[in-house]
């Protein structure tokens, strides 16, 4: 397995706290989410410089930062709602209607926006006329939402392993069918309980949803019309994998995680490209995103590092298409 080095690294001295969101635009702006502000870095101005970083924002954050599929607005939570932010006119251009704060946001291929919020009240907006589409009740707060082809949606329920037994299936990604409002699956394999899912990444050119969990696996779902099938279990990580980015061809995914181990894994599953947080004194790693060939990851101690992926000598091999199996 390869190690890469990172190229450029922006210091916590350049404004940089905790972080615990990162998020690239289709045209390259990464949004920085940490402490009480958002942060823009436009990594497609040549040569990378910190002086390009500026201060979109200041907000206590509560959710993953979303950009939506043209580039041009931000969608963000505070304990207020819902906000979006207007990258053109540099500032937050509405504050959504939403009961309680948001925890989980998406935006859909066609620019739709779905929100969930700490009540469990989820919603579809079209940002565009400020038109609430639809509403439903979800059986519990979920922290993480991701599109699905069909249009569905996997919600990943908040829930701690302090709660009994009995919520067990709440530790998993949930496939939800919104125009019916109703629960298609959970990824559990079987009647046990897995690891809990702590987040999620759909890939760019294929029905596959890629889940990371806090025993640090990371997991490969196929999707169908009624179900998901789990094709592979991917052991390497010592603790939680916190964040998940595919790349635009849907070749690789890279994985972050608590023990300061990033992986680059391909379709098949197999670890290709190996980084590490600790090089600069982070013990683990917060947040990774994905641009073109550039790969941003950000560690527990407030630096984010770039690296370039090297161009693959062979083509990536397709994802194997397994035998479907309902989980309900």
């Amino acid at each position: 397995m390869h190690v890469l080095t990172p190229f450029f690294t922006l210091a916590r001295s350049h404004g940089l706290g905790h972080i615990a969101h990162l998020a690239f635009s289709a045209q390259g702006t990464l949004a920085i989410g940490c402490n009480r502000r958002v942060l823009l870095w436009d990594v497609s101005q040549q040569p990378i410089s910190a002086e390009n970083v500026v201060v979109a924002c200041t907000s206590r954050l509560l959710t993953p930062l979303c950009w939506s599929p043209e580039g041009d607005r931000l969608a963000l939570s505070t304990s207020r709602g819902t906000a979006l932010y207007d990258l053109a006119a540099r500032k937050i251009i509405t504050q959504g209607a939403q009961d309680g704060a948001t925890r989980a946001l998406a935006w859909s291929p066609d620019g739709l926006l779905a929100c969930c919020s700490e009540q469990g009240v989820c919603q579809l907006w079209q940002p565009a006329t400020h038109q609430l589409l639809t509403s439903w009740h979800a059986p519990l707060p979920a922290d993480v939402l991701v599109w699905l082809p069909g249009g569905r949606l996997a919600m990943k329920p908040f829930a701690h392993r302090s709660q009994s037994d009995e919520v067990c299936a709440y530790w998993q990604v949930h496939i939800w069918d919104a125009q019916h409002n109703r629960v298609v699956c959970a990824l559990v394999d079987g009647e046990q309980c897995s690891d809990n899912h702590i987040c999620a990444a759909l890939s760019p050119t294929a029905p596959v949803l890629a889940v990371g969990t806090d025993g640090g696996w990371v997991q490969y779902w196929h999707l169908a019309e009624q179900g998901a099938t789990r094709t592979h279990h991917l052991p390497f990580h010592a603790a939680s994998v916190q964040s998940l980015a595919w790349s635009p061809d849907g070749a690789y995914l890279l994985s972050g995680a608590q023990d300061g181990h990033g992986v680059i894994w391909n379709r098949c599953g197999e670890p290709c490209f190996h980084l590490t947080s600790q090089q600069h004194g982070g013990q683990g790693i917060q947040a990774v995103a994905w641009w073109r060939d550039l790969l941003a990851v950000a560690d527990d101690v407030g630096h984010i590092a770039l690296y370039r992926l090297p161009q693959p000598k062979t083509e990536a091999r397709p994802f194997a298409q397994p035998s479907f199996q309902l989980l309900r």
